[in-house]
């Protein structure tokens, strides 16, 4: 399962923790795996733009460069807290990062290659070892079609932008030479980016940084509030502008959607594990009780249906992420409902609720 990089990295993670390593095997019997004998050895080059493969035969010396010049590189990252369009996106789930960042980096490939008919895709890190759970093929050959696609499984490689690496490459016949290529890194929360890219803002090229708030903590926030004397979510829409209400009602509408989908549904879910839908029958019991022992249930048949949707391949908004999306529909339905909210306090809440989670994506990480 993927692992959570709290304080760094998780290339580096790999790094300091040896258990973490897979032992080496024999594997010349995978297709696109890099054999032992093709891995990089010796020094590490400053800001050297190569695949690095995490290996136990890697020295001790070697490791510790390794280590030194990605923490180097990882605190000269500017902080930029970009607009909320870029945290609160809709596309399909189970994974934010293994689902619906692979799709948007296959839409953007085919948009380049209209015409082709033959893809093939390799998936790195995290994406190879987990892309089967996570249905990262099924997701990339989905939007290629009605393209051929080949999807190749590489559990070795590492790259150095990030763990979540894919490459497209563009055919000219089955197994003809490659005419176009692309790598792109799925970084969380939906996001995608290239070896040129720092970032972006909604409608400009991703390449371009677009630091839409100018201050990168709560305790910056809070200050502005006392100074101002503004609630939070002003706080947003002065920042973003007012087109960030339109798009908010949007995400809001695509929220409500997904939790009568999945309130609806009934049967069981993909992945083998025989694990039928709950929220259906949930909800339905919340409906036969009182309404002062109901509210609990209610609550949590919400946010299941959100997350049985999201685990369907369903079209859900991240909020940060797919692993997270039912919490915040929920929540906002519930207090619709109980505290009897207008349209307009939920859009502000969710803007607020947005703050939160794009300042938490900035000073840390939402990438698992």
């Amino acid at each position: 399962m993927s692992r959570c990089a709290h304080c760094v990295p998780a290339e580096i993670e790999e790094l300091l923790h040896p258990s973490l390593i897979r032992p080496a095997v024999n594997t010349s019997q995978f297709a696109g795996v890099v054999p032992e004998s093709d891995k990089e050895s010796g020094p590490v080059k400053p800001n050297a733009s190569v695949a690095r493969n995490v290996s136990m035969t890697m020295a001790p010396e070697t490791r510790a460069r390794v280590i030194e010049d990605r923490l180097a590189r990882t605190m000269q990252v500017p902080k930029a807290m970009h607009s909320l369009t870029k945290l609160y996106r809709v596309g399909p789930g189970p994974s934010s990062s293994h689902t619906m960042g692979p799709t948007r980096a296959a839409q953007r490939f085919k948009a380049r290659n209209p015409e082709c008919k033959f893809f093939q895709v390799t998936l790195y890190g995290s994406l190879a070892l987990t892309g089967r759970g996570h249905l990262t093929d099924r997701a990339i050959i989905n939007t290629l079609k009605p393209a051929e696609t080949k999807i190749i499984w590489d559990y070795v490689k590492v790259w150095e932008r990030h763990t979540n690496a894919m490459k497209f490459q563009a055919l000219d016949g089955p197994d003809g030479k490659v005419i176009d290529e692309y790598m792109a890194y799925s970084v969380g929360g939906g996001a995608i980016v290239d070896d040129s890219s720092r970032g972006g803002a909604p409608n400009t090229p991703e390449g371009e940084v677009y630091e839409v708030y100018k201050v990168h903590s709560m305790r910056e926030v809070l200050q502005w509030t006392e100074r101002e004397g503004k609630p939070m979510w002003q706080f947003v829409y002065e920042h973003e502008g007012e087109s960030i209400d339109g798009f908010l009602r949007g995400i809001w509408a695509t929220m409500k959607d997904c939790i009568n989908r999945g309130l609806l549904a009934t049967g069981v879910l993909p992945g083998g594990l025989n694990l039928r839908r709950r929220a259906n029958a949930m909800y339905l019991k919340a409906r036969r009780m009182q309404p002062v022992f109901a509210r609990n249930i209610r609550l949590f048949s919400y946010a299941l249906a959100v997350s049985e949707e999201n685990a369907n391949s369903g079209i859900v908004v991240t909020s940060p992420t797919c692993g997270a999306c039912g919490v915040v529909p929920a929540v906002l339905r519930w207090t619709a409902e109980m505290m009897d909210n207008t349209e307009e306090e939920i859009i502000h809440a969710l803007a607020v609720a947005g703050l939160f989670g794009n300042i938490a994506k900035t000073n840390a990480s939402i990438s698992c």
